[in-house]
């Protein structure tokens, strides 16, 4: 059974979506507030930002070290503090909630929240070289360190690179990165798809997609 609707109430109807329409609108708008060296921001180039467990934010920068924001104070440690360098490229937590930290050079250093301490003891100088792109903890509490031609675990305070499972590809670019719901690692670079799946690293071809 087909109802009619008069055009009076088609009119009334199509007014009532236009003002729910932009009342929706209006309620998606974001406050942005531009925050500075004039409000204690060490440096204003920004590489990565980080929040922490207790909600803290770390934000490293390209030259002015790491960066801590509570929401209202910028608190900033540097090479002097024991921070490993002043060009912070990256920032994750382990599970005992320090802060792993990696800098332009590839150096590595952890932070409890009081003291700096660097990862560079063992066999990691064999990995210092490369900026370190990201750094992520995995659900076996390993972290995994991204850096342009290397992916790299440290578990038990040393440094393994991770090979791709099948493939010879050993020249690659990070350009993006996401750990999903499922533990998996998601790594974008200029040579195609990598995912790192229970430890294994795999590179993803387009036929692998294609049904």
């Amino acid at each position: 059974m087909k109802i009619a609707i008069p055009n009076n109430w088609r009119s009334f109807f199509t007014l009532l979506f236009v003002m729910l329409f932009a009342v929706s609108a209006k309620a998606q708008l974001f406050n942005f507030r531009n925050y500075s060296l004039d409000d204690g921001l060490s440096q204003s180039e920004i590489n990565c930002i980080y929040e922490d467990s207790r909600g803290y934010l770390w934000i490293g920068t390209s030259g002015g070290g790491l960066c801590r924001f509570d929401g209202k104070i910028f608190k900033t440690y540097e090479e002097k503090d024991g921070l490993c360098g002043q060009i912070i490229t990256s920032v994750s937590e382990n599970k005992t909630h320090d802060l792993i930290i990696g800098n332009q050079n590839g150096a590595l250093c952890k932070f409890n929240g009081h003291t700096f301490s660097s990862l560079q003891e063992g066999n990691q100088k064999s990995f210092s070289n490369g900026t370190a792109k990201f750094i992520i903890l995995d659900d076996n509490n390993n972290t995994i360190i991204g850096k342009d031609g290397q992916i790299i675990k440290y578990s038990a305070n040393r440094f393994e690179k991770l090979p791709i499972k099948g493939d010879t590809l050993t020249t690659f670019s990070i350009n993006c990165y996401k750990k999903d719901s499922r533990n998996i690692i998601w790594i974008g670079t200029n040579k195609g798809l990598l995912v790192l799946k229970n430890e294994t690293l795999l590179r993803v071809n387009e036929m692998d997609y294609i049904s």
